[in-house]
């Protein structure tokens, strides 16, 4: 992907850290790395997440009606918390980011 191209890749629900509240969101890939959109009300919160931060993407399947699933994401950035993005139809955005070169493991690995 060039350098200053951004793919927008899904709309959905981000779960920060342990909090029991969820927020719509969005999944962009910006050159070489992940980023979330937290909407709030009269604000963005943009969490930039680099190819090199992230440890592991894992999907997991959820048994909501609304969401086919979620993408945990786990990475080295200090000053972020932990992430869950919840998906109307996560094995499109999984194909996706697989496509894009992140791997993403099955919630079985």
């Amino acid at each position: 992907m060039p350098r200053n191209t951004s793919q927008h890749l899904d709309y959905g629900w981000l779960r920060v850290a342990r909090s029991i509240w969820i927020t719509a969101a969005i999944l962009e890939v910006h050159a070489d790395s992940i980023v979330l959109i937290r909407e709030r009300l009269l604000r963005q919160r943009r969490y930039v997440l680099p190819r090199s931060s992230i440890t592991r993407l894992s999907e997991e399947q959820l048994f909501w009606f609304l969401f086919s699933g979620a993408l945990r994401i786990e990475h080295t950035v200090a000053s972020y918390p932990t992430f869950v993005f919840w998906s109307r139809d996560i094995e499109v955005l999984t194909v996706q980011l697989r496509q894009l070169g992140f791997p993403v493991c099955t919630s079985n690995a």
